[in-house]
């Protein structure tokens, strides 16, 4: 029998502007007056035997569904480390821009990594 699992997934939640460091508001959202909220994306993943088959993409799609009913909802942005190349190259497919290069954003095993800032 076929085990159940979870084979894709995406984690994101509202974010309200004034909570948000001033610089990158200003970068993603015009206005913030009529835009309070943005939508960040957290994580977003396939199993490997899955990708390529447009899970990732209609996650997103059905997420940018409710983020775009949300009038007060500017943006939806994302951290992605820069060495993974994959992930940048699906992202700006699905038009996100790159915002700009945060220094030392992830540490993994005690190294830091630099990550872009993605918004759509």
């Amino acid at each position: 029998t076929q085990q159940e699992r979870i084979i894709g997934c995406l984690l994101g939640a509202f974010v309200q502007v004034a909570k948000c460091k001033t610089k990158s508001v200003e970068l993603m959202v015009p206005n913030p007056q009529r835009h309070t909220r943005m939508f960040y994306i957290m994580t977003l993943g396939t199993v490997k035997e899955f990708r390529g088959r447009g899970l990732a993409t209609t996650l997103l799609e059905q997420c940018f569904d409710i983020i775009e009913a949300d009038s007060e909802c500017g943006v939806s942005y994302l951290h992605v480390i820069t060495y993974n190349t994959a992930a940048i190259q699906f992202y700006e497919k699905l038009e996100f821009s790159r915002v700009e290069e945060i220094e030392n954003y992830y540490l993994i095993d005690g190294q830091k990594y630099n990550c872009y800032l993605y918004a759509k």
